[in-house]
């Protein structure tokens, strides 16, 4: 059953040589865990409505070409612990990622900053992109 399934999930833990194997056993174990459903559960630690919404926004510049805006809306994003989403209790409760909404939120952020980076200098100087 399951407590022998998470027997040897934990043995097989201990021996991963890789952060892909470690990753995978230890999100399988999170699973059986039950963390899945605490990675999707609303939690009153950080400010879900304001990752949601933040997220949203930074979406909605990226996808319109508003340079401008998502420049402005990543310079008041990329403060510590902004919404809360750095608090410890949320990255200490599984092996493997936390919750789901701050996962969206980082992942975007970063597609934001490629994008910028990316982008031709017509739009959007060299020295913009590192300001």
């Amino acid at each position: 059953g399951s407590i022998r399934r998470r027997v040897q999930l934990r043995r097989l833990l201990r021996s991963a040589e890789t952060w892909g194997e470690w990753s995978a056993i230890a999100s399988e174990l999170d699973n059986l865990d039950g963390k899945s459903e605490w990675r999707d559960a609303p939690s009153g630690i950080f400010n879900q409505q304001g990752v949601l919404h933040s997220t949203q926004q930074l979406r909605d510049a990226r996808e319109a070409g508003d340079t401008d805006e998502l420049v402005r809306l990543l310079q008041t994003l990329m403060v510590r612990n902004h919404h809360n989403v750095d608090m410890r209790a949320l990255h200490r409760e599984c092996r493997v990622g936390t919750k789901r909404v701050i996962e969206d939120y980082v992942a975007e952020v970063v597609t934001s900053m490629q994008w910028l980076q990316n982008l031709d200098t017509a739009r959007l100087s060299a020295a913009d992109k590192y300001r």
